[in-house]
């Protein structure tokens, strides 16, 4: 785990890590993984999962066209936004 200066406590960034990503994207398939259109890299078809609570990956994603995978907090800070913005965001669902 990388050391991040954030405002929000350690307690806090870790649960946003785990997020769901389907809350941000708006899927509502909510117990399956989810396979989106990467918005990393350009793509006909989806190759970016997006993974539900529980198991393995809880909350995270992984893109089978392009390296990206990690967290949800990851996924917004691919995004374009700064961690606290990805931490504030996340933290209304939890």
């Amino acid at each position: 785990m990388t050391q991040t200066t954030s405002k929000y406590s350690e307690e806090v960034i870790e649960a946003c890590r785990h997020v769901p990503l389907h809350y941000i994207v708006g899927n509502a398939r909510v117990n399956r993984v989810v396979k989106i259109q990467c918005p990393f890299h350009a793509e006909n078809t989806p190759s970016c999962c997006l993974f539900p609570n529980g198991g393995r990956y809880t909350g995270g994603f992984k893109c089978h066209g392009c390296p990206a995978k990690g967290n949800s907090v990851d996924f917004l800070v691919k995004l374009g936004a700064t961690f606290d913005e990805a931490v504030e965001e996340l933290s209304k669902y939890i």
